[in-house]
């Protein structure tokens, strides 16, 4: 997705651990920090200079009135007293939650402390948590009100609240709402915003047909619009990129639920912005999926493989990985018609309370005929503390205890009604040299496909940069 995404998620006070691990305080009286360690050959560090600057940049999205965690970061007495909390999460690279693999890739949205970030707010720490001078400290960012894209040209929620059961597992329930579009429109920002985030677990937003309860026999993930996942919860796409909603489409809502305990309703709406005027580029998401893979019991690194040939040029923007609660790892290797091999995401440390897309800084041309290859790896063993049960042979299925191996990439499209003479000289050069022999119109075209690549590339030759998330 080549946007800019917020981030979020149900899971992520109890899959990251921060109110777990408080074993010796109660959850709302935090440890005290350690005693101070300074000496005369560490420099003096304080929040006003020093810390501030790194905990609004890394900490704050999450961490403020509003957001998804679970406590605030917004003041210096908020971070000394969860600092020892801070010191050991960040020691640990719990936290902020970043997966990828730094060796591969460029990423816009990387939430990582940098080596001279973690060194600085650890000595802080250890030194005693100095103030320094608050009222020279810079301000806090401002953050959006109730949503995150700030607020929606429209907001369409589910017509009817959905009933939650108390316990059990619950298949994933579809909703639908009519847009009541006359006219295409295009799609610049999306939120989905659930009505009971206690049992949502994820929710997926596709566009369907007019009247459509759930449009089968297509891959969906060709007309997926946005969605709520843990990690990342909104969409918004830099200038002159947007997602195309046609007109009279339902949008389809794949929810998953998660009971918790307690019988519940939930109405999950999706807010939108319209883009001022017709994008440049339409952005579009693709999933490479492996359904056919089959996990012993207590298996601890079992591998699944699956590729993907490109079949145009496209602007390659994001990848994101999914999994359940078994993934390990997961890599995205790209060879190139030219011999070249590049790994452009490795996630050594899959985590599904953080289902992260991964923008990337510039995006990146993809010629046709390069080969995607996705490789997962899945722990069904003891070790993992995660594993619902290890005795258990695991197969593709849309429950939590199931699996999935699926590697998302967002790219970009030159409008489909854009003028295009280049493709439009092909297709007629096509059709000219095999009136009466439609079946030697693949062959035809495979000849032209250099053409047709240059033409891309000329079309695609300025893309907006993304902005960090």
């Amino acid at each position: 997705m080549s946007w800019t995404l917020g981030v979020g998620g149900i899971g992520w006070a109890v899959a990251l651990g921060w109110l777990g691990m408080v074993h010796a305080t109660r959850a709302d009286e935090p440890a005290p920090p350690p005693p101070s360690t300074t000496t005369t050959t560490v420099a003096s560090l304080t929040y006003a200079n020093d810390i501030a600057p790194i905990v609004q940049a890394k900490c704050q999205t999450c961490h403020r009135t509003g957001g998804v965690a679970p406590f605030g970061l917004t003041s210096f007495a908020q971070v000394k007293r969860w600092s020892a909390m801070i010191a050991e999460v960040v020691e640990q690279g719990r936290m902020p939650p970043w997966h990828a693999n730094p060796a591969y890739g460029s990423f816009a949205n990387d939430r990582s402390l940098t080596a001279d970030q973690k060194r600085t707010l650890l000595s802080w720490i250890k030194q005693g948590c100095a103030p320094g001078d608050l009222d020279q400290a810079p301000p806090n960012p401002v953050f959006p009100g109730e949503w995150s894209i700030g607020t929606p040209d429209l907001v369409l929620t589910m017509p009817e609240p959905y009933k939650i059961k108390a316990n059990g597992t619950m298949p994933y329930q579809w909703a639908a709402i009519p847009t009541g579009f006359t006219e295409d429109r295009w799609i610049e920002s999306i939120e989905v915003k659930p009505g009971n985030k206690a049992v949502v677990h994820h929710v997926l937003v596709f566009v369907g047909r007019p009247g459509a309860l759930r449009d089968q026999g297509r891959d969906p993930t060709s007309r997926q619009l946005g969605g709520y996942v843990p990690g990342d919860v909104n969409i918004r796409f830099p200038e002159g990129v947007a997602k195309k909603i046609p007109a009279g489409s339902t949008l389809l809502l794949q929810l998953h639920y998660t009971p918790n305990g307690k019988a519940t309703t939930d109405q999950t709406s999706v807010g939108l912005i319209f883009a001022k005027q017709p994008p440049k580029y339409e952005a579009k998401t693709h999933g490479i999926f492996q359904t056919r893979f089959e996990i012993p019991p207590h298996a601890s690194n079992h591998e699944v493989v699956k590729t993907y040939r490109v079949p145009a040029d496209v602007k390659l923007l994001s990848l994101w990985p999914h999994m359940h609660l078994r993934g390990k790892d997961f890599r995205f290797t790209f060879r190139f018609p030219d011999g070249r091999e590049e790994i452009l995401l490795d996630v050594p440390s899959y985590d599904f309370a953080w289902q992260t897309v991964y923008q990337l800084k510039e995006p990146r041309l993809i010629p046709a005929g390069t080969v995607i290859e996705c490789v997962a790896h899945f722990d069904n063993s003891e070790n993992n503390p995660a594993n619902p049960d290890p005795n258990a042979t695991v197969r593709w299925g849309e429950q939590t205890d199931d699996e999935m191996m699926i590697g998302y990439l967002d790219y970009l499209l030159v409008r489909s009604d854009d003028p295009n003479p280049a493709d439009a000289d092909a297709n007629a050069q096509v059709r000219a040299e095999s009136p009466r022999n439609p079946e030697r119109r693949p062959q035809i075209r495979e000849r032209l496909l250099q053409r047709l690549a240059e033409g891309a590339r000329r079309r695609n030759a300025e893309i907006p940069a993304q902005s960090p998330r």
